[in-house]
């Protein structure tokens, strides 16, 4: 039980992040909150965006796990400590992103697009994106816009260009925080010759 409740923390603190939240801006503001079928196609986009983040999340702590290993924050959480084995991160994964695909395909194909690009964006930041500087707030904050053009596209409505704009100068900031907080107070691993450099990218 103990070992079911770490593995359970281990893939989903990010997936139940309220930043997927963000699905359901455009069933909100086009005024479509109401209606029980928009409303339910918006709650299995969330769902599909959940999965798919905790998915894309595993690997990246498999890519981090040396890293995380040496870090000391991150070497307590379930997958750095050893908490869950290897063996069933490499299952979880493509396990929960097929689960995600399976309730993608209840949903209009443009919402499927949009669930990889995110997929592929997300690995990309992971594995290199986050160590470039301004480039990484830049795919963060696209990284949330993507959310609300994901939402569209479940309910079939085009969100209009400055709803787009208004929403990424908004998360630009929050992100460029996000990252300089990171990097000054968190990012600081023990003197290794295997230290990451933000500025260098290596």
């Amino acid at each position: 039980m103990r070992y079911q409740r770490s593995l359970h923390r281990g893939m989903s603190t990010k997936a139940r992040e309220p930043r997927n939240l963000l699905l359901f801006v455009p069933l909100i503001v086009s005024h479509n909150i109401a209606a029980p079928a928009l409303s339910a196609q918006s709650v299995l986009a969330f769902v599909a965006f959940c999965l798919c983040a905790s998915s894309v999340y595993i690997l990246n702590d498999l890519l981090d796990l040396a890293y995380d290993q040496r870090h000391p924050r991150k070497r307590n959480r379930p997958f750095a400590s050893g908490t869950v084995s290897v063996y069933h991160r490499l299952v979880l994964a493509p396990l929960l992103l097929a689960a995600s695909n399976a309730f993608a395909t209840f949903l209009p194909v443009e919402f499927a697009l949009l669930l990889a690009v995110y997929y592929a964006t997300t690995l990309a930041y992971f594995s290199k994106l986050k160590q470039i500087v301004l480039i990484d707030v830049m795919v963060l904050a696209g990284l949330y816009t993507l959310r609300i053009t994901s939402g569209a596209a479940t309910i079939s409505i085009r969100p209009s260009f400055w709803l787009l704009t208004f929403f990424m100068f908004i998360f630009f900031k929050p992100c460029n925080g996000q990252t300089l907080f990171r990097v000054v107070l968190l990012e600081k691993p023990p003197a290794t010759k295997n230290k990451r450099s933000w500025l260098s990218g290596g």
